[in-house]
C-alpha cells in the first residue's frame, strides 16, 4: 500500500555535509512545510533475486531549496534474506525531478545518492538547488525526488518495510524542526513454496495452450 505522509522540516547530524547545505539553503524566516512525500509501490510482484525500482514523489505548494530522503529497510518478523538499496543504479530521474525541472538545477557537489551500509541496507538521497535558494514548487512533470533501485537476495522471502528515516530533511524558506509520522511501503516476497505453486500453474497453462493449438 502506498503511504502519503505530510513532511515537515527536520535536521540531523548524521549527514553533516547535506545538513549544512540545506541549512544554508533555508535561511529565511521559519515556515511550516505543506508538502507530502509519496513512496510509490513497485510495479508487479517481487521475487527472490529480483532487482526492481520505484519512484519517490512530492506534492504541495511550498517552494523547496533541497531535500534529503533517508530510506530505511526493516525486515519484518519471519522475513529471511536481505533487501538492499543500489546507490549506483538509483538516480534523480532528471526528466521529472523537482529541482532539475522546477528549480535552477541540481547542485553538482551536494546532490548525491549514498548507500547506508553497513548501518542499514537503505539509501540516503540528497538534492540541493544550485543556487541554495527555494525555487522549486512541486507540479506535473516536476514532482519526482528520486528513482530508487533495490535488490532482493536469492534467499529472500517475507515482508520488508521501506520507510522514511530520521535523517529526512525538507528545506523550504525557513528552518523548522518537527517530528513527523513515517511514510512507508511494504515489499512482500513470496515464500519458496508459493513460488513452486506459481511455477506449476504456469506449466499447466502452457500444456493447455499446446493442446488447444
Amino acid at each position: 500500500m502506498t503511504t502519503r505522509v505530510p513532511l515537515r522540516c527536520r535536521r540531523s547530524g548524521a549527514n553533516w555535509v547535506a545538513v549544512c547545505a540545506l541549512t544554508v539553503a533555508a535561511l529565511a524566516s521559519p515556515a511550516q512545510a505543506t508538502s507530502t512525500i509519496i513512496i510509490e509501490d513497485p510495479i508487479g510482484p517481487i521475487f527472490p533475486g529480483d532487482t526492481f525500482s520505484f519512484l519517490i514523489r512530492i506534492s504541495g505548494a511550498t517552494a523547496l531549496a533541497g531535500y534529503t530522503v533517508d530510506l530505511r529497510v526493516t525486515p519484518q518478523p519471519g522475513a529471511v534474506g536481505t533487501l538492499t538499496g543500489q546507490h549506483l543504479m538509483s538516480n534523480f530521474y532528471s526528466s521529472q525531478n523537482l529541482i532539475a525541472q522546477g528549480g535552477m538545477g541540481l547542485h553538482p557537489t551536494f546532490s548525491t545518492i549514498q548507500s547506508l551500509q553497513p548501518a542499514n541496507p537503505g539509501l540516503l538521497i540528497t538534492a540541493v538547488d544550485s543556487t541554495f535558494l527555494p525555487h522549486a514548487v512541486p507540479g506535473p512533470g516536476k514532482d519526482v525526488l528520486a528513482q530508487v533501485f533495490f535488490t532482493a537476495s536469492g534467499n529472500a522471502f517475507g515482508d520488508f518495510v521501506v520507510s522514511l528515516g530520521d535523517d529526512t530533511i525538507l528545506a523550504i524558506d525557513g528552518v523548522q524542526e518537527e517530528d513527523y509520522p513515517p511514510a512507508q511501503i511494504t515489499i512482500r516476497i513470496p515464500e519458496p513454496g508459493y513460488l513452486g505453486i506459481l511455477s506449476g500453474m504456469a506449466a499447466l497453462c502452457l500444456r493447455r495452450r499446446r493442446k488447444t493449438a
